[in-house]
């Protein structure tokens, strides 16, 4: 009895010195209030599961908290009007931790040429990973882009995942002869980006004016793209 006593003691002083341990939260969503809810209730950390497609409408989801968004083997579709789908930082500067879209289709389907599936920063960024996998991304005028001024430390990683413009021309020569319709037409838009990392890995760009754009009145020294298959 006594050497049990002596056992269980042990046992209880060894969890209360181990350390707290915080565990991924899983949540499943079927529609654009949930979704919405479910970003807005997540910690860092946490998945967001799609159990079907969903339509935003005129609206964008915000993250700006270190979340997995998938669309699980489906590849479910977020879709939306807006100006964009997805904004990555609108309301933060930096984060700590990873922001993942997964397995998702994301189409910006705004008819003016106007939508971009994903915007990152509302303002200046000072530090943001991003990991786009196993995507398909269509859109009308920019898959995915920086928003704000004067940003660094952005590491943008696109793997495994298709980019494309809503009736595009995959072309060179036929698009040369149709430059005034798609001459604003990203890709990929890196706009205002210094000190900054962009890999793309075995993903595929096309339809566009600029597969991969860089531009901004200010520096971007410092910032390298990176591509392979």
């Amino acid at each position: 009895m006594k050497k049990l006593l002596v056992t269980l003691m042990c046992v209880a002083m060894v969890l209360t010195l181990m350390p707290a341990v915080a565990f991924a939260g899983t949540t499943s969503v079927g529609n654009a209030a949930d979704l919405k809810n479910a970003i807005s209730s997540a910690a860092d950390g946490d998945v967001i599961i799609l159990t079907s497609d969903i339509d935003l409408g005129s609206d964008s989801i915000s993250i700006n908290k270190a979340i997995t968004i998938t669309g699980g083997t489906d590849k479910y579709a977020i879709k939306s009007t807006a100006a964009d789908v997805i904004k990555v930082l609108d309301s933060t500067t930096s984060l700590d931790g990873k922001v993942v879209l997964d397995n998702l289709t994301i189409k910006a389907a705004n008819p003016s040429k106007t939508s971009r599936a994903i915007g990152l920063g509302g303002s200046k960024i000072t530090k943001l990973e991003l990991d786009v996998n196993n995507c398909v991304i269509e859109t009308t005028q920019i898959g995915i882009t920086v928003n704000a001024y004067a940003n660094t430390g952005i590491v943008l990683n696109v793997n495994n995942s298709s980019i494309s413009l809503a009736n595009g021309i995959t072309n060179y020569d036929e698009q040369v002869d149709h430059t005034n319709d798609y001459n604003n037409s990203r890709g990929i838009s890196l706009w205002e980006m210094g000190e900054s990392e962009v890999n793309i890995i075995n993903s595929l760009i096309q339809g566009f004016y600029y597969s991969v754009n860089i531009s901004g009145s200010k520096s971007s020294e410092g910032t390298v793209v990176s591509m392979a298959n």
